[in-house]
């Protein structure tokens, strides 16, 4: 009896744990204690997905400043047209020590996989003040999936998806 019971108990454990593996993997530019933090308080995600960025972009939106956190030589190997190369650490100088930029400029930030520039755009908004400042989820790894999505075969389209 108290094997069946250890035995159910363990498979309950293994499918919960798949299912928060799963609810995670959704989450993907996002820690889990910041996840827990944010949820808790309310707070309001500073994200914009690759397709709500194109859209801004096709507009050709003035004053919108798109700052590429990433190395000079990441930014050289390949960078969205629009942005300019400011390398995490001389960007938050600059906007932290020297005040370079005005609170209320539009800014959208990026990296390689959206960790670093999100932790940048919420220190801008919930430390600094600024308005305006979003961080591309998914960094330019999202913007390259959703540039060149994968090949898809007409008999099977759901192939190498």
């Amino acid at each position: 009896m108290n094997i069946l019971i250890i035995g159910i108990a363990i498979v309950l454990l293994i499918v919960a744990t798949l299912i928060a593996r799963k609810k995670l993997r959704e989450i993907e530019s996002v820690s889990l204690l910041d996840f827990a933090r944010r949820m808790r308080s309310g707070a309001e995600f500073r994200d914009i997905e690759p397709a709500a960025l194109e859209e801004i972009l096709a507009r050709n939106r003035d004053g919108l400043l798109l700052v590429d956190l990433r190395e000079s030589d990441l930014f050289e190997a390949g960078h969205i047209a629009q942005a300019i190369s400011l390398p995490f650490d001389d960007f938050m100088h600059e906007v932290l020590v020297e005040e370079s930029y005005d609170k209320e400029q539009a800014m959208i930030l990026i990296c390689d996989h959206g960790l670093k520039s999100k932790v940048a755009a919420d220190i801008l908004g919930e430390d600094e003040g600024f308005s305006s400042v979003l961080s591309l989820r998914g960094g330019m790894e999202a913007w390259q999936k959703y540039k060149e999505p994968s090949v898809r075969f007409a008999c099977c389209p759901n192939f190498g998806s």
